[in-house]
């Protein structure tokens, strides 16, 4: 009896380090993707303004065909969206303006 609870035991523990063997070493961790920092942000903002002032103010068939192509233009469209002439939520006039200031450096 003694000799078989020792042979259970020893059978146990080369087990139990014959998974440990088998599971060392690293494996890679996922990276975590970070949230959303001010560039990130503002990188988005300008991507979406760009699409909606592509589809909603500057296609052929939109109010500003063509779109703007100077500093001042650009001013004079800010002050046309900011007066509600174009159809846009207020999350896309925020976007249109970021994209609009960004391109023609306005700040």
């Amino acid at each position: 009896m003694k000799q078989s609870l020792l042979t259970l035991a020893a059978g146990l523990a080369l087990t139990a380090l014959a998974g440990a063997a088998l599971a060392s070493g690293s494996m890679p961790q996922p990276q975590r993707v970070p949230k959303s920092t001010s560039s990130a942000s503002s990188g988005d903002a300008y991507a979406r303004g760009k699409e909606t002032y592509m589809m909603k103010i500057a296609c052929d068939s939109c109010p500003v065909a063509g779109g703007v192509q100077d500093k001042a233009a650009a001013m004079a469209l800010i002050t046309r969206i900011d007066s509600g002439e174009f159809e846009l939520r207020s999350a896309e006039k925020r976007r249109v303006k970021a994209y609009l200031n960004d391109r023609f450096k306005m700040n």
